[in-house]
């Protein structure tokens, strides 16, 4: 009985070829420029110095850059020179007499309530600009003033959600 290939093209069986291993084959040696002991010398030596050179760095760095003088010059440079013992702010709260900074309060006020005077007269029909000198009038204490921008609001825009609210707040204190 004869075996017949599974291929019926080809007559006899074959075998694929593999080179034959080699015995003197060892993966590439690259040679190091400096071997494995030195370089632990090296990193032993390196680390520590580089250690007490950042130390070092540090303690200068505290020393120099937050003393209490380069601290006041730089608050100084912070303030465009004013005077850092007029005001002084302790973690963001300001430590200043209180009469002082009501009037500073008072200052910004009429500052910020004349700068809505001239929008308005610029923009007479700007809801938004009487809004604010409603509420900048009532901070200041005008209260003849505020009803009266608060009627202007009113005419302008009778469906602005916040006139109850200014209705409101100039209705307590009559």
């Amino acid at each position: 009985m004869s075996k017949r290939s599974p291929n019926p093209h080809i007559s006899h069986p074959t075998r694929l070829a593999l080179p034959a291993p080699s015995a003197h084959k060892k993966f590439p040696q690259y040679t190091r420029f400096f071997s494995a002991p030195i370089l632990c010398q090296i990193r032993a030596i390196v680390l520590p110095i580089g250690l007490w050179i950042f130390l070092a760095a540090t303690i200068y760095a505290n020393i120099a850059l937050f003393s209490p003088q380069s601290i006041k010059s730089l608050q100084q440079a912070a303030y465009h020179l004013k005077p850092v013992d007029a005001v002084r702010n302790v973690l963001g709260v300001s430590v200043e007499p209180e009469k002082q900074k009501e009037a500073n309060t008072k200052k910004l006020l009429e500052k910020e309530y004349q700068h809505w005077r001239d929008v308005i007269n610029e923009h007479p029909d700007y809801r938004d600009g009487y809004v604010a000198l409603v509420t900048l009038s009532y901070q200041l204490g005008l209260r003849a003033e505020s009803q009266k921008y608060l009627a202007t609001v009113r005419t302008l825009d009778p469906n602005y959600p916040g006139i109850t609210t200014l209705e409101a707040l100039l209705a307590q204190n009559k």
